[in-house]
């Protein structure tokens, strides 16, 4: 991410954007943004270090090898049913949600589901809004690009603020959009031998992230203790040269590091000012810090994108690209 930079507005506040361009420009080549971000996200030969816990991964060639690709496609399926598919089913599910708009009841819409054999549900005991709305939502598979806001947060954290991912838990997954408890990304930072724990949202405002991410840090204290339970337990799965330090480290070694968080929103809107940010930020981040007292620091990291369903439909391009080279 050599064209990206991250600076703090203030104090636990931080955002990154793309250098020596102003969004004006980025307006009006959105398309081409989103397809760079999306080479970023979706790069093999760093998405297979960030996805697979093997020893290959701290030593990638230029270009994958036949093996390590065939390795990525097969985690790939765990949360994409079908990759090479993908970016027709996403372009078909935005015209169905334009359809919908334009529906004025719930039989208009069971009999629209029924027609297009669409895997999404309409109860009729329920207002038509919350069904338009919960119709929408499905098509817009929010749930399966989730993933690839985790796949930038790593590249974010471990290229502009150098603190390498320890341990991936993509590849502990048992099936699509099951994901191994615990927080988004689990880093290392060997300058002060301590651990942070990232939660990851990719939203449409950074307001709805705070609060996803805000529901998500309830349950902080379980997923810190989980996720440094699982470092213990999974010491030879630990990444670079990271795994021979983490062999040599005792249990208690391991508990008694200083513990961090990291809150990364990535969110589709750019009508945000430093200032605006820190408003809507700031309660948040007391909230946050309310929350467990023995954490050590909590950082937001803002990310804009100008439009999230455009990046999406530019991620889903490359992985179908990605899921048809052999």
């Amino acid at each position: 991410m050599i064209d990206y930079k991250v600076y703090e507005i203030t104090d636990g506040i931080c955002k990154v954007e793309k250098k020596n361009v102003d969004w004006e420009f980025l307006i009006n080549n959105i398309n081409e943004w989103h397809s760079e971000l999306a080479g970023i996200i979706l790069k093999p030969e760093t998405l297979y270090y960030y996805v697979m816990n093997r020893n290959d991964s701290t030593n990638i060639s230029a270009t994958l090898t036949k093996t390590q690709k065939e390795l990525l496609k097969v985690v790939f399926k765990k949360f994409i049913d079908n990759p090479e598919s993908f970016y027709d089913v996403v372009k078909k599910n935005e015209l169905y949600v334009k359809e919908i708009d334009i529906l004025k009841n719930n039989d208009e819409l069971v009999n629209f589901i029924g027609i297009n054999g669409l895997d999404v549900k309409c109860d009729p005991s329920k207002d038509f809004a919350i069904n338009k709305a919960s119709a929408k939502r499905e098509l817009k598979l929010d749930r399966s690009f989730g993933i690839f806001g985790e796949f930038l947060f790593y590249s974010v954290i471990r290229e502009l603020f150098g603190i390498d991912l320890l341990l991936s838990k993509v590849s502990l997954t048992t099936g699509n959009q099951v994901y191994a408890y615990g927080n988004d990304g689990i880093f290392y930072n060997d300058k002060d031998n301590s651990l942070f724990f990232g939660e990851s949202k990719f939203t449409i405002n950074i307001l709805g992230g705070l609060k996803q991410a805000l529901n998500s840090l309830q349950q902080i204290k379980s997923k810190i203790d989980s996720d440094t339970t699982l470092i213990i337990q999974q010491t030879k799965l630990i990444k670079g040269v990271n795994s021979v330090l983490f062999e040599e480290k005792t249990q208690d070694e391991i508990l008694d590091m200083k513990k961090s968080i990291f809150v990364f929103v990535l969110y589709g809107e750019n009508d945000y000012q430093d200032k605006d940010i820190i408003d809507v930020a700031k309660n948040y981040l007391n909230e946050y810090k309310s929350i467990d007292s023995t954490i050590y620091s909590i950082s937001i990291i803002a990310f804009p994108i100008i439009n999230k369903e455009n990046l999406k439909k530019a991620i889903a391009e490359r992985v179908t690209k990605n899921a048809t080279d052999s």
